[in-house]
């Protein structure tokens, strides 16, 4: 699993945007060879300071997104084959909270 941010920057103000790629893949070893299923993904973040974009979740084929809980963001998908990466890419606005 990866987390990484697409539009890194130094500093970020209010209202600005924050791209996140969430990626799973499998790295083949002696147990693992061929795939996983029912990959279980959570990311928090801060509701105080950030807010989901609403419509802006990309995701790679055959994942379902909840983002029902606030400062939660879950998934899982149901079939990983080796080789394969899946992604979930998601825009958080940075609030007006985050610069006290």
């Amino acid at each position: 699993m990866t987390k990484e941010i697409l539009n890194p920057k130094n500093e970020y103000k209010i209202g600005d945007i924050v791209t996140y790629s969430i990626k799973a893949k499998i790295r083949e070893n002696e147990t693992n060879k061929g795939k996983i299923t029912n990959v279980n993904i959570v990311d928090t973040y801060n509701s105080s300071y950030l807010k989901l974009v609403n419509g802006s979740i990309v995701k790679s084929n055959g994942i379902e997104v909840d983002t029902a809980n606030i400062g939660k963001i879950q998934t899982t998908i149901p079939t990983l084959n080796y080789g394969d990466t899946k992604e979930i890419r998601y825009d958080m606005e940075v609030l007006n909270t985050a610069n006290r």
